[in-house]
Formats: C-alpha cells, sequence, structure tokens
C-alpha cells in the first residue's frame, strides 16, 4: 500500500517474533522500494535508549516529505489517592486493560514509575481507554493523554559485573540469571530469546556492545561491556538488567 498508493501505512503493535518476521521480510530482495522502520513510541538518537520490546511498523513511500508521525498515544494512568492505593504492577495494569476487552497487539509497551503507569496504544483506542479506565484491583485512578513530545522517562537498570567463559550468548544468559548453560541453552533452543528484538536459537551467537537481550519469563538486560580478562582467559563483563 505504501508504494502502490503512495502513502504511510503503519501496523499495530508487534511482539518480539513479529519482529523477528519483519526482519526477514524487509531483507527480501523482492521487497518494494520503500523507506521503513520499527518505533515503540518515541524517537531516539541513542540506540541504548530504545528499550521498547513491543514496536509498530511504519512503511514510507521513498523520499516521503512530510514529517513520520506514529499513530501511537501516551497514556497516564495513577491513583486517585496515593495514601490508599493498592502498589501496582505491569500485570495489574494489563489484566485492567484486557478486561477492557483490548486485544493486546492494540497495545505497546507499559512503563510503571511511582506506582504510576504509561500506556503506549494505538491512536484509535486513545478516548476507549480514558473513558474506560476507572479502576484498577480496589484502586480508583485516572486516565489521560500525555504529549509524547514532551514525555521524559529514564528506565531503571541494575548494573551486575561478573566473569564468563566467552561472548557466547548461552554463558552470558546464564550469568545474568543466575541458571546453568544448560538452562540458558533450552530457553535459545525454544525460541524465547532475542537479541534487537530478533530471534536468536544459537546458543553460540556472540553478543556485541549494546545489544539488547529479551529472555521471555526471566527480564532483559543490556550487553555493555567487557572490563578485563583474567590469567585462566575468562571474560570480565558487565550488563544492565532492567527492573
Amino acid at each position: 500500500m505504501a508504494y502502490l498508493k503512495g502513502i504511510p501505512v503503519f501496523t499495530d503493535f508487534l511482539d518480539l517474533k513479529e519482529q523477528t518476521k519483519y526482519f526477514e521480510f524487509i531483507s527480501d530482495k523482492n521487497m518494494p522500494p520503500i523507506d521503513t522502520m520499527l518505533n515503540g513510541g518515541i524517537f531516539f538518537l541513542d540506540k541504548e535508549a530504545d528499550f521498547f520490546e513491543r514496536k509498530m511498523a511504519g512503511f514510507f513511500p521513498k523520499n516521503f516529505s512530510c514529517d513520520i508521525s506514529f499513530p501511537i498515544i501516551i497514556i497516564e494512568v495513577k491513583p486517585l489517592n496515593n495514601k490508599f492505593s493498592d502498589s501496582l504492577n505491569h500485570r495489574d495494569f494489563l489484566g485492567a486493560l484486557m478486561n477492557l476487552g483490548i486485544e493486546r497487539h492494540l497495545l505497546g509497551d507499559i512503563l510503571i514509575k511511582d506506582n504510576t503507569a504509561y500506556i503506549f496504544a494505538v491512536k484509535r483506542m486513545g478516548e476507549f481507554i480514558c473513558e474506560g479506565l476507572t479502576k484498577i484491583k480496589h484502586t480508583s485512578v485516572s486516565a489521560r493523554l500525555c504529549d509524547k513530545y514532551y514525555f521524559d522517562y529514564t528506565p531503571s537498570y541494575k548494573e551486575e559485573k561478573g566473569s564468563v567463559a566467552s561472548r557466547r550468548l548461552d554463558g552470558i544468559i546464564a550469568f545474568a540469571f543466575n541458571m546453568s548453560r544448560n538452562d540458558a541453552s533450552l530457553f535459545i533452543s525454544s525460541g524465547k530469546v532475542f537479541v534487537n528484538s530478533v530471534e536468536i536459537t544459537s546458543k553460540s551467537h556472540t553478543l556485541k556492545y549494546g545489544d539488547i537481550v529479551s529472555v521471555r519469563g526471566k527480564g532483559r538486560f543490556i550487553f555493555d561491556e567487557i572490563t578485563n580478562m583474567t590469567k585462566k582467559g575468562r571474560y570480565y563483563i558487565k550488563i544492565r538488567k532492567y527492573t
């Protein structure tokens, strides 16, 4: 549609498996001559800051001259009274949205800070969510649209350092989540590991500086650097785990 009609076209939000298919699709030599990109809701100049897991794909005619604006909104949801609020987590906010009948592909990431959630969603769902989301668990909440051009959010990390035998994916996942390499290999072979949004099924895959690794059911981390080597040839590494 972007190629034939000369207009921007957007998907709904893609999960990591779907983003892997996206990368396969755009590398096809038979793909029409168009421009394309992924975005989770905010543009970043720094790769490390692109912490979104769920992203929307946009397709644009070549040399499209208009400003590119993804149809993504940010909704702030917070308790009406913090003093009497439950302690709310990601599962609570997502469950409340599911109870409204909203399908997951219409929602992006849900970022939480100080018991307040910032929900990324397709633009057409904004009014419905703001009007319908009034209670989470036993807590009454308010929901309002945020201006994404002034949205400021810094993800929190836990820095961890340690030694590994190599930069192989299985060994670094084992270190990051305190598991055996065999268990890490099972996560990889079962399609639960993604590096920079691409599914990786090879346990010997070598990580590079700045790679973002997602392990379903465990979490995500950034592979920061190799700080040193031991006399026995092991690597001292540093990672940052999203908290």
